[in-house]
């Protein structure tokens, strides 16, 4: 198992220039500056949702445990990289993005 990215305790924030739509359990976010639009799946664009500056990972782990009904230690791992693809793909504030820009991207696990 891979060490976590974000502590328990972060409090992530989502860049500001993005429109958010959410379908049938996926979010579509369209990301103003870089142009690109991302198709967040499941868990992906529910951690989306939650990245206020308010929520911190620990509560969003709760609150998905809640939904998903998943192991406690797994879904904190899959909070951590769905973490990790939004902040590499620039959509994090305070967070370096770690990838070029896309035309597209779909992030679904």
């Amino acid at each position: 198992m891979r060490p976590l990215r974000f502590q328990a305790t972060a409090r992530p924030l989502a860049v500001d220039d993005v429109d958010t739509a959410v379908f049938d359990g996926e979010a579509v976010v369209f990301h103003e500056s870089s142009g690109n639009v991302h198709l967040l799946g499941g868990v992906v664009g529910a951690v989306w949702v939650m990245c206020d500056g308010s929520t911190s990972v620990h509560d969003m782990s709760a609150e998905l445990q809640r939904v998903f009904s998943l192991d406690a230690d797994a879904l904190a791992t899959m909070v951590d990289e769905s973490l990790t693809h939004l902040a590499d793909h620039g959509l994090l504030l305070g967070e370096e993005a770690r990838l070029s820009d896309h035309d597209g991207l779909s992030l679904q696990p």
